[in-house]
């Protein structure tokens, strides 16, 4: 349901925020996703992150994904998927918790883990998705992977990026594209990309998880 008088940029609990809310903005991270940047909010007085289209002049098709990302991410509220707050309008953008320790594709890059905090990692990522996957009906990932894994300051998991999520069994292969718009071909299951008109399920985020702990 709209708030604030109905606006569409404001669903459920998301608040709509403005550019003047934040300072210091700091790019992060980058890639086909778009951007994401570091940023002060001056009456929170905390860090946020927020997670900007990867073109300047979001049209509206673009602008009602990011709202159906935040929406997913709303839905699946749990202790390990990263919490949204709202949506940022100009420049457009979904305004998020920020990790401090980052991804784990950064982390394994960066230094060996001992084995205590790997199998933490690999539990909890566990646990997160298993959550997903009990929802009614189930929530698919479909990008799970390192660099989708992010950790806070203490090392605790938090799975982000639900741009491509989508309820049970409404996930085609002909949904992928080989540029890795549409998934991260390292990570997909043999039959993904084999089976062109098959539904997934659960068991496509399951091969992925294993994935991400053999790298």
């Amino acid at each position: 349901m709209a708030r604030d008088g109905g606006s569409p940029w404001a669903m459920g609990l998301l608040k709509t925020f403005e550019e003047s809310e934040f300072s210091s903005w700091e790019k992060i991270g980058s890639g086909g996703f778009g951007q994401v940047y570091k940023v002060r909010h001056l009456h929170w007085k905390t860090w946020l992150a927020i997670k900007c289209s990867p073109s300047l002049h979001v049209d509206e098709k673009e602008r009602m994904e990011l709202l159906e990302e935040a929406r997913k991410m709303e839905m699946a509220k749990f202790r390990y998927i990263l919490p949204v707050y709202g949506i940022c309008k100009e420049p457009v953008g979904l305004v998020m918790e920020y990790m401090e320790t980052g991804s784990l594709e950064k982390l394994l890059a960066s230094e060996p883990l001992p084995w205590e905090l790997r199998f933490r990692i690999i539990h909890e990522t566990a646990v997160g998705m298993n959550f997903l996957h009990c929802m009614s009906p189930p929530l698919l990932h479909l990008d799970l992977k390192p660099a989708n894994i992010l950790l806070d300051a203490h090392y605790h998991v938090k799975i982000s990026d639900f741009g491509l999520a989508k309820c049970n069994g409404l996930s085609h292969s002909h949904d992928i594209s080989m540029d890795g718009l549409c998934g991260t071909i390292a990570y997909l299951p043999p039959e993904r990309i084999k089976e062109k008109n098959r539904c997934f399920d659960t068991k496509h985020d399951v091969y992925r998880s294993v994935n991400c702990e053999n790298t």
